[in-house]
């Protein structure tokens, strides 16, 4: 299908304001970069009623260096293939697809848990007032949440009876304006479909193609980290009322209205990987059910390889945990490896949030008061405690496997 076209002075018309008011009556957000052309586009999405609803960033960074600064600045942590490098020709599909994911990344930082997201990237060559080489040419890459990547070229004759400059941007502006009501129309999924999604993105976190993966509001979302957001990290084997509590206790404390997710890791320091069908089962307890809850899938068993994907977060951990993490021999039982540990979680901005805990020995209470800190990791201000009476739940998930396994004994 073509996409629809105005005239060549810009104006926005009738088929073009339709297809607008289609993907502004959608639920999803969207980011753009665009460059070199195609400026129509984001001004014709703004100019429709609605577009608060939709567009949450554009870009226009025109120079080369604004636009390289741009891309290395939404690039995700070393590991796993995903650190990338600018590629030599601006105008390229390898370009566009660069730039839909710095949007798309962008995208997911700006908006809440649930909510689907698009990134589009857009590199223009148009006529010019000077001989050049190249074609003229556009690529429109779309980036969606399930990480399905759309890259469409369209190219413009040159030379007699070519098109203007301003008629080549108003055109590749439509094709932008089409590209991005197709991946809304396209984000309308059965739920055979979604089951195929959840489970094609867990195998992909298992295999090293993605690093995160998010599952909220129904919806999947992969190598979409969220900065500045609350996250209580376990195993969840199984989930229970304590870390449901845990977390609301957690936003409420010290007025944080950050939202805030479970979080996974699928990798242990100790047993290595879990198998996909045990990673579908827990993931399984945050979505179905009459009150779902946000969870991010990682392969990050370290906090300061969390904290790279989430900077800026507060990761919410019990006693026990805690206790653990400022022990000289965890970390090798090398003082300078532990505070040099901490300096990384300090210098991406997160903190711990901990949560006290009954001793099963004793019978005390136990908080963040009966932690003795080390003199150097004391000073970093890292962590704050959550009162008993913010948060009081004396039941862990190894007693309720205990306790399950009883019952399949009886």
């Amino acid at each position: 299908m073509d996409p629809p076209y105005t005239s060549s002075n810009g104006p926005l018309d009738d088929r073009v304001r339709a297809v607008i008011e289609r993907i502004h009556a959608s639920p999803t957000q969207l980011a753009m970069v665009v460059t070199g052309g195609a400026v129509h586009a984001p001004t014709w999405l703004l100019s429709v009623p609605g577009a608060s609803r939709t567009v949450l960033d554009v870009r226009i960074p025109y120079s080369h260096e604004s636009l390289a600064a741009l891309i290395r600045g939404s690039l995700l942590p070393g590991g796993n293939g995903q650190r990338k490098t600018l590629p030599e020709k601006s105008v390229s599909e390898a370009m566009a697809e660069v730039m839909a994911d710095a949007a798309f990344r962008e995208a997911t930082n700006l908006s809440p848990f649930g909510t689907p997201v698009l990134g589009v990237g857009v590199t223009c060559a148009l006529a010019t007032d000077r001989d050049r080489r190249g074609e003229d040419q556009a690529f429109i890459c779309t980036k969606d949440s399930s990480g399905t990547v759309t890259v469409r070229q369209h190219g413009f004759e040159k030379g007699v009876g070519a098109l203007s400059r301003t008629e080549q941007d108003t055109l590749a502006s439509a094709i932008v304006v089409d590209e991005i009501a197709r991946c809304v129309d396209r984000g309308i999924q059965d739920e055979h479909t979604k089951e195929a999604i959840r489970m094609d993105a867990i195998r992909k976190l298992l295999d090293g193609s993605v690093q995160t993966v998010e599952f909220s509001g129904g919806h999947v979302f992969l190598n979409a980290p969220r900065r500045d957001r609350v996250y209580l990290p376990g195993s969840f084997n199984p989930l229970h009322d304590g870390h449901t509590e845990m977390l609301e206790a957690a936003k409420r404390q010290g007025n944080d209205r950050r939202e805030a997710a479970f979080e996974l890791s699928v990798q242990n320091a100790d047993k290595g990987l879990l198998d996909a069908s045990e990673i579908a089962r827990r993931v399984a307890q945050f979505t179905r059910g009459p009150r779902p809850s946000p969870v991010v899938l990682t392969r990050a068993p370290l906090f300061t390889t969390k904290a790279g994907l989430f900077p800026g977060s507060t990761f919410v951990v019990g006693y026990d945990t805690a206790i653990r993490l400022v022990q000289q021999r965890y970390y090798g039982d090398s003082a300078s490896e532990m505070v040099r540990e901490f300096s990384t979680l300090v210098q991406r901005g997160c903190s711990f949030l901990v949560a006290g805990r009954v001793d099963k020995e004793t019978g005390a209470y136990m908080s963040l008061n009966d932690i003795s800190i080390p003199d150097p990791l004391a000073g970093m201000e890292l962590f704050v405690g959550m009162s008993e009476a913010a948060f009081r739940k004396d039941i862990s998930s190894t007693e309720l496997r205990e306790l399950r396994e009883r019952g399949r004994e009886k």
